[in-house]
């Protein structure tokens, strides 16, 4: 298949934005399970030192989830691909147009977007099993404790807006 220079170039940032962006997310996935051992332990210190790490996790993750959509709507008009709201095109709506914009022999970028899935995947449920562990596992006093001195809910709740389903 010829493939024209801004293609070509695209495809390659596109390639380094998911890479990053796997990255990120295996470590916000680590982040998540420390979450865990830190309620399961009632250990506050390390359970602030987890919420103070993740914010720079958010972070990295806005700035490469923001470039993969960009490249994803740049994909999707040069292979015609209909878009609803290209201006607001949200994470998990890239991933999935991103199928169809890539040809089948761009095994690379696929595997990516599939180990982006998974990851999307365990995330959600590692969040919802810690979420659990604070609703109904954790002695309350710990956790309020815990939750006036790091104000945890908006953090908590911020894992599953930045990482949209």
């Amino acid at each position: 298949m010829n493939m024209t220079p801004c293609l070509h170039t695209d495809k390659e940032a596109l390639q380094e934005a998911m890479a990053r962006e796997i990255v990120v997310m295996r470590n916000l996935l680590t982040s998540l399970n420390d979450e865990c051992n830190a309620i399961r332990m009632q250990n506050s210190n390390m359970f602030d030192d987890v919420m103070d790490e993740r914010i720079c996790l958010f972070s990295s993750f806005e700035q490469w989830s923001e470039k993969l959509i960009e490249i994803t709507v740049k994909l999707a008009n040069d292979a015609e691909v209909f878009l609803r709201h290209p201006l607001s095109l949200r994470h998990s709506e890239a991933i999935e147009i991103l199928q169809e914009c890539l040809d089948p022999d761009d095994f690379e970028l696929l595997s990516m977007r599939e180990q982006i899935v998974a990851l999307i995947d365990e995330i959600h449920h590692q969040n919802d099993v810690n979420a659990s562990l604070i609703k109904d596992g954790v002695p309350s006093g710990w956790f309020e404790e815990a939750r006036q001195e790091t104000e945890v809910m908006p953090k908590l709740k911020s894992v599953v807006a930045v990482i949209d389903k």
